[in-house]
């Protein structure tokens, strides 16, 4: 049988509290973030301005560095600027080309091998001359040959060059019963045979380089010229 607490004493039980949880005022515990998420800033709302990059350390108050908007724009390297600078010159080098060819035609030197020309100033020093229609009375030679201004077109040919720029190399044009001049200064140019300075009648033309037989046989004072480009024998006598 239970007593009942004598007057003046507490009872034996005493409740049992708990201990209350500890905390670390001063230090707020920092949310975890769910798995996946991205510790990177929210993406502003569409319209909303974007925020633009700041420099990097070292330019307080200073221009952006290269890259960073409302800085230097990027250098070119210097391997394009030799590019740049090759196709410049090769650029002008075909310019120079293509005004050289328009000049050569313009002047006389796009007389092409086969035409003829007229002989209007005969000095084998400097000659002149214009086109002409070949077989005429104007026509003095056929062009054989056109060279390159330092080249030679040989005992065999008559020339007329333009100096540094080319030289036509010649043959006469001429038929039977021409007559033409004969000057130790000067290109042979065709005359009328009772012209003072008639010094050669043209006997035989054949369109071969076959030579004396195509000249009268017999005649002492007969002569012959050979050519093999283009194909052609002429015969005179003195006039």
């Amino acid at each position: 049988m239970t007593q009942p607490p004598q007057f003046g004493q507490h009872p034996q039980q005493q409740p049992q509290w708990g201990q209350p949880p500890q905390q670390q005022w001063g230090q707020p515990q920092q949310p975890v973030p769910p798995q996946g998420y991205s510790q990177q800033p929210p993406m502003p709302p569409h319209g909303y301005p974007q925020q633009q990059p700041i420099p990097p350390q070292g330019y307080p108050g200073g221009p952006p560095p290269q890259g960073y908007p409302g800085g230097p724009a990027p250098q070119k390297s210097g391997a394009g600027k030799k590019i740049l600078g090759v196709v410049g010159t090769l650029g002008l080098g075909i310019v120079g080309v293509v005004v050289l060819a328009l000049l050569r035609s313009v002047d006389g030197g796009g007389i092409a091998v086969g035409e003829c020309v007229d002989i209007t100033s005969p000095s084998m020093a400097r000659a002149d001359w214009e086109t002409a229609a070949c077989g005429t009375s104007k026509s003095d030679f056929k062009v054989a040959k056109q060279l390159d201004g330092r080249a030679s077109c040989g005992d065999d040919y008559d020339s007329a060059e333009k100096p540094g720029d080319y030289v036509l190399c010649l043959v006469p044009d001429v038929a039977v019963g021409d007559c033409r001049t004969d000057s130790p200064t000067e290109l042979q140019v065709k005359v009328p045979c009772t012209d003072p300075d008639a010094k050669h009648r043209i006997t035989a033309v054949a369109d071969n380089a076959s030579g004396p037989p195509e000249c009268a046989e017999g005649d002492p004072d007969q002569y012959y010229m050979v050519w093999n480009e283009p194909a052609l024998t002429i015969c005179w006598k003195t006039a």
